[in-house]
């Protein structure tokens, strides 16, 4: 696999980019989680992309929405960012783990090129606090610009909206 710069990564986030297979109006059960998915590609067509977001039927504020790059060049994805709930329950002080706060997972360029494929780097937010809020941050965090024609992503952006 070739080598990423970290600006290269972090172009790839924030290019504007369009739905060409835009998610299922509701989501599917598996193996315990709701699953949507969808596929983007950068306005200028170089790049593609897909979209995945999860929930936990169990514990529904445990969720996760991600963006990976798929590169036409390579068979091997790249996971660039993923929002997340908070998923650990043991009382620890947040600042010893991001993990029990909502947080944003991001890609590392010297991490991947050293073969970590997932994005370790972590960061706690406070952007979010739904499964609703989250997918409407990250569709505007990753630059989509047709949410409004995607009937799930409008529904959610209304109930983002309302709190409900």
């Amino acid at each position: 696999m070739r080598e990423y710069t970290q600006q290269e990564l972090d172009d790839l986030i924030s290019c504007m980019k369009t739905i060409i297979e835009p998610p299922r109006n509701e989501m599917i059960l598996v193996n315990r989680h709701l699953r949507n998915d969808m596929k983007l590609r950068s306005i200028d067509e170089k790049y593609d992309f897909s979209v995945f977001m999860r929930k936990s039927i169990e514990f529904q504020t445990n969720f996760s929405v991600g963006l990976v790059y798929r590169p036409k060049d390579h068979p091997e994805e790249i996971h660039l960012i993923r929002c997340n709930s908070a998923h650990r329950f043991i009382y620890i002080s947040i600042s010893e783990d991001p993990h029990f706060a909502t947080h944003i997972h991001r890609a590392d360029a010297s991490n991947l090129n050293s073969g970590k494929r997932e994005p370790k780097k972590k960061e706690i937010t406070d952007a979010y606090t739904s499964y609703e809020g989250a997918v409407i941050y990250f569709m505007s965090l990753i630059t989509v610009q047709d949410i409004d024609s995607c009937e799930y992503l409008a529904q959610l952006k209304q109930t983002s909206m309302f709190g409900i």
